[in-house]
């Protein structure tokens, strides 16, 4: 199983926290004084092995702003409440989740939590019963959000071949 991440950070200078969390960036500060403001804005975790463990490390990222997580099928909805739960809440403005069969329709409460999403991409993931609801649900708790969830119509292989033996016997 081939694991990869790939980030984009930005450097910082100078850092002012937002005045609705003083307190926890006080404390953030005071934990991270020695290390040098440097923030992972984007992460693409496509085809990797992240579990729901593995988003508890999201949680105090200040300023992820993009996440794309293709082909993964170790995490689930317990890994959108730790987003939702985190400061990635405030911050992630791209999501993209493709081919996961362990989302459900139940995601769409944590999803709806985070605020600041600007894009939301899905496409097949076979737990998520009701498609239109999901869509619905996080265009009206967010609605700054562009939702596309195309519905999958042909998944695998064979599926060219059996439209081009369609074409020669015309």
């Amino acid at each position: 199983m081939k694991c990869q991440f790939f980030l984009c950070v930005v450097f910082q200078s100078s850092h002012v926290p937002p005045l609705s969390s003083v307190a926890s960036e006080l404390e953030y500060d005071l934990k991270w004084k020695h290390v040098p403001h440097v923030h992972i804005v984007k992460v693409d975790a496509s085809d990797s092995a992240i579990a729901d463990e593995g988003f508890k490390y999201f949680r105090d990222l200040r300023r992820l702003e993009g996440l794309k997580l293709n082909f993964c099928d170790y995490f689930g909805d317990e890994a959108i409440r730790e987003l939702a739960l985190g400061r990635p809440a405030t911050s992630l403005r791209d999501i993209e989740i493709v081919l996961n069969p362990s989302v459900t329709d139940g995601a769409v409460y944590w999803l709806s939590r985070l605020k600041s999403l600007q894009r939301a991409h899905f496409y097949f993931l076979p737990y998520v019963s009701n498609r239109i609801s999901f869509i619905r649900q996080l265009k009206m708790a967010v609605p700054r959000c562009n939702v596309t969830f195309p519905e999958a119509v042909h998944i695998g292989y064979g599926y060219e071949d059996e439209n081009s033996n369609s074409k020669k016997k015309k």
